[in-house]
């Protein structure tokens, strides 16, 4: 056995589990055998991206710069209206 015929059969090793996969899912599982395997750790990779780019959207840290300036301003308000009453 040379390396060539190792490589080649391993491919069609990948290949048939491939389509067995996605023989599962479409037929077996109504396309929900990746959340079946996956989910959990799909879940905490997109919890974990969208942390990293709402720190890194410019325009987030923008409307929360104003939604905090906005407080701000809403306290000073509350404040100095309550003790003019």
């Amino acid at each position: 056995m040379n390396i060539q015929s190792g490589y080649y059969e391993a491919g069609i090793a990948l290949f048939w589990l491939l389509f067995a996969y996605l023989f599962m899912d479409k037929f077996l599982f109504k396309g929900q055998l990746g959340e079946i395997c996956f989910g959990k750790a799909r879940r905490r990779m997109a919890k974990a991206l969208r942390g990293v780019a709402g720190w890194f959207d410019p325009v987030k840290e923008e409307q929360k710069k104003r939604a905090q300036a906005l407080e701000r301003e809403s306290g000073k308000e509350r404040r100095s209206g309550s003790a003019g009453v």
